[in-house]
């Protein structure tokens, strides 16, 4: 009997020692997920008009139509369109002409100075208010803001645009924006419908946003008159 009594306890013995060194299973964190960062990318600009009778029936001209685009990627010291200041003669032209000099000499020299990186010009006009154009561009980490302008015609100086639109959060650039155009008066001409005669404003204000009558209802555009549509490339 005490020899069973010896072994049980031999046993008992045993079985703490085995199981007692058994080793617990240990998870492991998952590693964080690592964000590289993007030093540049390349983007498809498309312009799209949204200017008819359905949409702004107010004043609406037959001939309506968009001049050739043009715009700047530009860094954060500069600007294309300043409201607090008068239009500039690159920006009166095109508002008031639809022509792109010297709006793009002016562009031009933005590049020259190094707060330009490329310029953005369209080698035609819309014919029509709603018709599409269709462009590329390249941003990078210090010039990733970009402006675009095209005069509403016929008008006195009305045009849409988009100013200083920022393509970078920090780390990555912009998957996609889709962007409604403002529209803006050169603040050179003093003509009040789409297509008064010349009337020049003197002295001459500033550039202004513009949603008056026949534009808008003197608070907001019920639609929009243009859109720009951003979509960054993937990369290979």
């Amino acid at each position: 009997m005490k020899s069973l009594t010896t072994s049980i306890t031999t046993l008992a013995i045993f079985s703490i020692a085995f199981f007692g060194c058994k080793k617990e299973q240990i998870e492991i964190p998952a590693l964080p997920e690592v964000i590289v960062a993007e030093t540049s990318a390349v983007y498809t600009l498309r312009f799209e008009g949204n200017w008819n009778l359905a949409n702004q029936p107010q004043e609406y001209p037959v001939n309506a139509h968009f001049s050739p685009l043009i715009g700047l990627v530009h860094n954060s010291r500069t600007e294309v369109i300043r409201l607090d200041r008068i239009a500039s003669p690159g920006i009166k032209n095109m508002a008031q002409s639809g022509i792109t000099s010297p709006l793009s000499i002016e562009l031009g020299n933005v590049i020259s100075n190094g707060d330009g990186a490329t310029l953005i010009v369209a080698d035609n006009g819309l014919a029509t208010g709603i018709e599409s154009w269709t462009d590329q561009f390249s941003v990078n980490t210090t010039h990733h803001l970009i402006s675009l302008v095209s005069m509403l015609a016929p008008s006195p100086d009305w045009f849409v645009g988009i100013s200083n639109v920022d393509l970078y959060d920090g780390t990555r650039f912009l998957d996609k924006l889709t962007l409604d155009m403002t529209v803006y008066d050169a603040g050179t001409d003093s003509g009040n419908s789409f297509t008064s005669s010349d009337s020049l404003t003197s002295p001459a204000v500033y550039v202004f946003k513009l949603l008056d009558s026949p534009i808008g209802n003197g608070s907001e555009l019920s639609k929009p008159f243009a859109r720009i549509i951003l979509t960054k490339e993937l990369k290979d």
